[in-house]
């Protein structure tokens, strides 16, 4: 979960992504990989996830999973596009507010004196992703959307979208998705409460195979 520590995420999806593609080419696989990735739509770690390499200006670990901007932001801080998904109920956004300083930022490990480099490794910028994936929530980009739902998680350190499904968009095709309630559902009260079990909203996508 640490936000600034972008090479751990770096280094534990490169191993996750390599050996979905070695199983993949076992087994003959279609790969549908979903969660909560603790990355924003608009960092570097998404673009790795989704665009097959990471921008190499990310070389900060604490910008790679986009977090920190979006820590104690409100609903306010987004805007909402109500056409998202035709219009069917789910919003997209794309985070309006200031973001804050990664340098004013507490960062733990450097506080108990260990000395880890802000920079990340060449070998995790210059990795490039084995598999052609897609988010099954994802849209076309507007010039106020990132093309994702603004919210998925809501709870008093953050809020944002940091779940995602992901699918082989050469062998997959997605459906149907279930929508994400409207935004006002979060002027009201954090997740979760009476209504959501959960600080993290549900993703439920419905595939058919390519072939």
């Amino acid at each position: 979960f640490n936000p600034n520590r972008g090479d751990v995420k770096l280094s534990q999806i490169r191993y996750l992504l390599l050996q979905l593609k070695h199983l993949a080419s076992l087994h003959q696989a279609k790969i549908v990989l979903t969660g909560d990735f603790n990355s924003t739509p608009d960092s570097a770690f998404y673009s790795l996830l989704f665009h097959e390499s990471m921008n190499s200006s990310h070389l900060d670990r604490r910008q790679v999973s986009g977090q920190n901007a979006y820590i104690r932001c409100k609903p306010d801080s987004f805007h909402y596009d109500s056409m998202g998904h035709a219009g069917s109920g789910a919003f997209l956004g794309k985070f309006t507010g200031k973001a804050l300083n990664c340098d004013a930022i507490s960062d733990t490990a450097s506080q108990r004196g260990y000395k880890i480099s802000r920079l990340l490794p060449e070998s995790l910028v210059s990795f490039r992703n084995p598999l052609q994936l897609s988010s099954a929530y994802s849209e076309p980009c507007a010039e106020t959307s990132t093309g994702e739902p603004a919210i998925t998680s809501y709870h008093s350190g953050f809020i944002g979208t940091v779940d995602y499904v992901a699918y082989e968009r050469d062998k997959l095709l997605a459906c149907k998705i279930l929508e994400l309630p409207k935004p006002n559902v979060f002027w009201q009260s954090k997740l979760p409460c009476k209504h959501w079990g959960s600080d993290h909203l549900s993703l439920c996508v419905e595939f058919r195979f390519c072939e």
